[in-house]
């Protein structure tokens, strides 16, 4: 084979390596989007059997009636009890999740994440503690690492 025809052939392969990594990136990117278009569809599934749990607890506002007012226009007065947001979880996968977006969108974000992962004596996701989980993936978020 000559000199030629190995350049050409490496040539090949290379685009189509190119091109399959290109691919494989799409894929990722759009399977990222799914997680967490799923994230906050759970979320909000999640606040509204909250909601439907408190109200079954006796939870839910109270309506107070005035009887002496009834009927002549008076409308029940509701005290509504400040509804407590629950804070939300995370798991470790989450956590990876997030740390390979911050990573592909950036390769200059990968040793500052290890540095982050780092602060909290961890060298991989997993290592990260499950109390401290939604402090590191919001910093991640917000880029504060």
């Amino acid at each position: 084979m000559t000199d030629k025809k190995i350049e050409d052939l490496l040539g090949t392969i290379v685009e189509t390596n190119e091109g399959i990594e290109s691919n494989l990136m799409t894929l990722v990117r759009e399977q990222e989007k799914t997680n967490i278009h799923q994230a906050l569809h759970n979320g909000k599934l999640l606040a509204a059997l909250e909601r439907i749990a408190n109200a079954l607890e006796g939870k839910a506002p109270k309506v107070e009636i005035d009887w002496d007012k009834v009927g002549k226009e008076a409308k029940p007065e509701v005290k509504a009890k400040p509804e407590v947001k629950a804070k939300p979880t995370f798991t470790h996968a989450d956590l990876k999740t997030a740390c390979l977006a911050k990573s592909r969108e950036d390769v200059s974000n990968k040793p500052k994440l290890k540095a982050l992962l780092a602060e909290y004596g961890a060298a991989k996701a997993v290592d990260i503690p499950e109390d401290k989980l939604a402090e590191v993936i919001g910093k991640i978020e917000k880029g504060k690492f």
